[in-house]
């Protein structure tokens, strides 16, 4: 076995492997996606249209104005996912802040 393999192994075990770092980081995201989901399935159909229309016209209003030859048209269609972010929960308050 190489030294390589060895001190990979030895730094898995007390920090995890990437992968175990991933899913942890991930966690806080999916608990609070399952938090809304009780939310969500409490909306008619008739109040998931209203909600998804009102989403869609604050995407399309921060998006008017944009041309898709810009550099920065790129970094517009991404910050409208901010939006969907529970600004409730600290840490989607800071991601939603940063943008």
């Amino acid at each position: 076995m190489e030294a390589a393999q060895i001190l990979d192994r030895v730094v898995a075990k007390f920090i995890g492997t990437k992968h175990e770092r991933d899913i942890k980081r991930m966690q806080p995201l999916v608990a609070a996606i399952n938090a809304q989901e009780v939310e969500v399935q409490a909306l008619s159909d008739a109040q998931l249209k209203e909600r998804f229309a009102a989403l869609k016209a604050q995407v399309q209003e921060r998006l008017k104005d944009n041309d898709p030859t810009e550099p920065t048209y790129k970094d517009d269609l991404a910050r409208p996912l901010n939006l969907l972010r529970c600004p409730r929960l600290p840490w989607c308050a800071k991601r939603a802040g940063a943008s």
